[in-house]
C-alpha cells in the first residue's frame, strides 16, 4: 500500500528482467533503489496523517506510533500567482491593441 525505499538485487528482479540485465550489462551485480509500493513491515515509517487514515480504513495494521511531527500550512503563494496571472492578463490586452 504504502511506498517505501527498497534496496533491490538481481534476486528481486524478475526472470525477463534478469535476462535483459545480463545481455546489457554481462554478470555485473545487480544493486539499486527503488520506491516500491510493497506490503512489507514498515519501521519508523514517517506519513501524513491523511494518508495515515486512508491507510487505516483500506486495512492497514499500525502496531506502534514511534513519533508525531506537526507542520503549520499557509497559502504564502497565492499572492504571487494572482499577481503573476494579472499581469499575464496586461501583456495579452496591449498584444491584442497592438496588433500582434
Amino acid at each position: 500500500m504504502a511506498p517505501e525505499h527498497v534496496n533491490l538485487t538481481k534476486d528481486d528482479l524478475s526472470p525477463y528482467s534478469k535476462f535483459v540485465h545480463t545481455a546489457l550489462k554481462g554478470d555485473v551485480n545487480y544493486k539499486d533503489t527503488k520506491l516500491t509500493a510493497t506490503f512489507n513491515t514498515r519501521r519508523k515509517y514517517v506519513i501524513h496523517g491523511l494518508n495515515l487514515q486512508t491507510y487505516l480504513r483500506l486495512g492497514m495494521r499500525l502496531l506502534k506510533i514511534h513519533r508525531v511531527i506537526a507542520f503549520q500550512q499557509s497559502d504564502f503563494l497565492t499572492t504571487y500567482l494572482f499577481n503573476i496571472y494579472f499581469f499575464l492578463q496586461y501583456i495579452n490586452i496591449l498584444l491584442f491593441f497592438q496588433g500582434i
